[in-house]
């Protein structure tokens, strides 16, 4: 039997799409478990000032918002936005860059892990590849150009990108062109013509987080510390922009981790004579 809208959810049906209706009922359903009216406005606000504590995750805060201001205005409410608290949700957490002792620690480390999982996790902190961009490399996208290896990445949102091979994941990139028997750089030691898999590249990461040292790293911190690497190799933040990928330069001012040293080195350059 299908459940009878509500007039809030009948109200939102001719103004949303159908999924965007769909979510709307169901956060509707969220506050009234919780003993808010959607009959009385003033009852629901009160109860999103109260849910949209600090813990709470900036997409989700985002949404009831929107849901609570929406039901407002099927009341005649339209100022409501004011009533409502804006930013109480947590701050951002930036994830930190490995430091260059840690790096080479961690390229220590991931030589024991079983291939092709140690030749993907090696090559991210020198390209700043997202994990599944690497596991899905094919031999037809890696480039040699004189003294340069180029892989030609579609990344997210089928965008096409250069990003260039350097450091020490040069030679594994070169060594993995060489012993290719198929179309992929990093192919899967179990599926025939598969590459492999990212959740068995992220296993075998996190087998070596039960070293303190190793605690903290993920694939997109790896991502971090290549885009940090890059800004101190003086790559300029649009040209970094464009080897990431990013749609937004904002998104990769938020890769960047100046250290105290460097702050320090910046600085000391200031003089006023």
């Amino acid at each position: 039997m299908t459940r009878p809208s509500s007039p809030f959810v009948a109200y939102m049906a001719d103004k949303v799409s159908p999924s965007s209706a769909k979510t709307y009922g169901r956060i509707e359903q969220i506050w009234t478990a919780a003993g808010a009216k959607s009959s009385d406005p003033q009852s629901v606000i009160a109860w999103f000032n109260a849910w949209a504590t600090i813990d709470k995750p900036v997409g989700s805060v985002q949404s009831y918002r929107a849901a609570v201001v929406h039901l407002c205005a099927s009341h005649g409410l339209n100022d409501a936005g004011g009533q409502l608290v804006k930013r109480k949700w947590r701050q951002r957490v930036l994830r930190d860059a490995l430091s260059d002792t840690a790096v080479r620690a961690y390229l220590a480390a991931v030589r024991s892990l079983p291939a092709p999982s140690c030749d993907v996790l090696a090559i991210l902190p020198f390209t700043g590849l997202r994990i599944t961009e690497a596991c899905t490399l094919r031999v037809d996208q890696i480039e040699a150009h004189e003294k340069l290896l180029i892989a030609r990445v579609v990344g997210k949102g089928e965008k096409p990108r250069i990003v260039p091979i350097v450091g020490e994941a040069r030679p594994v990139v070169a060594r993995a062109v060489q012993a290719a028997r198929g179309p992929w750089l990093f192919p899967s030691p179990k599926v025939v013509d598969e590459p492999c898999k990212p959740d068995t590249v992220r296993a075998h990461l996190r087998s070596l987080r039960d070293d303190t040292i190793f605690s903290m790293v993920t694939p997109h911190v790896l991502r971090h510390t290549a885009a940090t690497a890059m800004l101190k190799a003086n790559v300029d933040l649009v040209k970094l922009q464009q080897i990431l990928g990013h749609a937004d330069i904002s998104t990769t001012q938020r890769y960047l981790h100046p250290s105290v040293s460097d702050i320090a080195d910046a600085l000391g350059k200031i003089s006023f004579s």
